[in-house]
């Protein structure tokens, strides 16, 4: 279709193409979206005026998956925003675990083991022994580990009185990542206190009559 002398589904086939082009160029997954989308009703078009059926339902098809695509993406991020405001409830991820008991002093994780799961305590307290700090209901222990260099634990953690816990294997753990992203935030968050922490405690002095002990 021709006006004023401009061919204006030759121009939409270009515009099309350079947004396709732009597309492939960028890096964050909105603006991606959001050029695909413009790219695919510019070949619409282009492929109504041109008579182009084979291009036609490509980008009929192509379309809204994007807009479908371009939905989840808003709606992962207002789920990031709401995380962040009202914080991680527990509860919801009571279906990954598994249930364990201990008796009082038992052993839960040993400094220098290797990582392959962390627990939510559900009842009861346990002790990290190295940094004498107690956890208690709805904390979560032995998340570092999964998330260190060498997948070791960093401290022992034993029961203070009989403790009920829930158990989240590393794969559920990845799995739950991805899946609830105030999860997600909740771990970064505790796993960057906990370390600031535990450097704090590393750093303190010792009393007086420890200094020069060996």
């Amino acid at each position: 279709m021709e006006f004023s002398g401009i061919d204006w589904g030759q121009v939409l086939g270009y515009v099309a193409g350079a947004l396709v082009f732009a597309a492939f160029g960028m890096k964050t997954m909105i603006p991606l979206r959001i050029t695909a989308i413009a790219s695919n009703v510019a070949f619409l078009a282009y492929a109504l005026i041109e008579g182009l059926t084979p291009i036609l339902v490509l980008h009929g098809l192509l379309l809204p998956l994007n807009i479908f695509r371009m939905v989840e993406l808003v709606l992962l991020l207002r789920r990031v925003r709401l995380a962040k405001r009202n914080g991680f409830d527990v509860m919801t991820v009571l279906p990954f675990v598994e249930p364990i008991e201990l008796k009082d002093r038992d052993v839960l994780l040993r400094k220098g083991d290797t990582a392959d799961c962390m627990y939510i305590v559900l009842d009861g307290e346990v002790e990290v022994v190295d940094y004498g700090i107690r956890l208690g209901i709805h904390d979560i222990v032995g998340e570092t580990g999964l998330f260190a260099s060498d997948r070791k634990r960093t401290a022992t953690v034993r029961a203070c009185g009989p403790v009920r816990l829930g158990r989240i294997c590393q794969d559920d753990v990845e799995r739950l990542y991805f899946l609830k992203p105030e999860f997600g935030h909740a771990l970064i968050h505790l796993i960057g206190r906990r370390l600031t922490e535990n450097l704090q405690t590393a750093a303190l002095p010792q009393p007086s009559f420890l200094a020069g002990s060996v």
